[in-house]
């Protein structure tokens, strides 16, 4: 299996180092990684479309380049993958979680209270159903982005193209896209997080009031942790 991701240059290449980190620290730094950074600029044809004032900005013209950038992957690698977005971070190897489904999904993704599809972590199967899902979130983006539309290029797109009938899906465990300060989600995990989500586009997109000092003493906790050895 390989843990896929792209980020843009500046904060979420700090994001992305952490990510790395955690992954030696949770016993994974063997596992294959195609980690990238890319500006966005100069990879998604929509960026004029998506200036700022004129609709939409340059983290959603990223969001848009994710979809495409993970179907690349589908084509280039063989086997599984797991994409993580860049503030993730991994506390314990989970690689027997996904091994066990190869035979019996084509992706696995985690519902927010069990409606809402994230795509923070997104497994993808070498399957033909996977590609094809892959393609019909591409396209959906394309198309939306070309009416105006792009603020659902992420999760919200791949949920309308998702028909269940025709890819098998398997619904991640709470656990394995823990959001960090979700109270209600917390009530649904029977254990601590094993890939937990940092919600950097708070900080650097929504502008949330007093999302950076949140977001600030659960990354020194963990970073902490990192440095010790230690879970946390």
């Amino acid at each position: 299996m390989f843990i896929v991701n792209y980020h843009t240059p500046g904060y979420y290449a700090y994001e992305a180092d952490r990510l790395k980190a955690s992954l030696r620290h949770a016993g994974m730094g063997d596992v294959p990684q195609y980690i990238v950074c890319r500006n966005v600029s100069s990879v998604v044809p929509f960026s004029s479309v998506l200036a700022d004032g004129e609709g939409g900005s340059r983290w959603e013209a990223a969001t848009e380049y994710k979809a495409r950038f993970i179907l690349r992957c589908r084509d280039y690698l063989d086997g599984p993958f797991l994409w993580l977005d860049a503030d993730a971070v991994v506390h314990e190897d989970m690689r027997e979680r996904f091994e066990r489904i190869e035979d019996e999904a084509d992706i696995a993704v985690h519902y927010l209270l069990g409606s809402e599809l994230l795509t923070g972590t997104l497994w993808v199967n070498d399957t033909e159903a996977a590609w094809d899902l892959l393609g019909a979130w591409v396209e959906m983006n394309t198309m939306r982005v070309a009416d105006g539309k792009p603020h659902g290029c992420g999760q919200r797109n791949l949920a309308d193209v998702l028909n269940p009938d025709t890819v098998r899906v398997e619904r991640l465990e709470a656990e394995y896209c823990a959001i960090f300060d979700h109270e209600r989600q917390r009530l649904e995990m029977d254990g601590p997080p094993i890939i937990e989500h940092l919600q950097a586009s708070r900080v650097t997109h929504w502008k949330v009031p007093d999302a950076r000092g949140k977001r600030t003493n659960r990354i020194r906790e963990i970073e902490a942790g990192i440095a010790s050895g230690t879970r946390c």
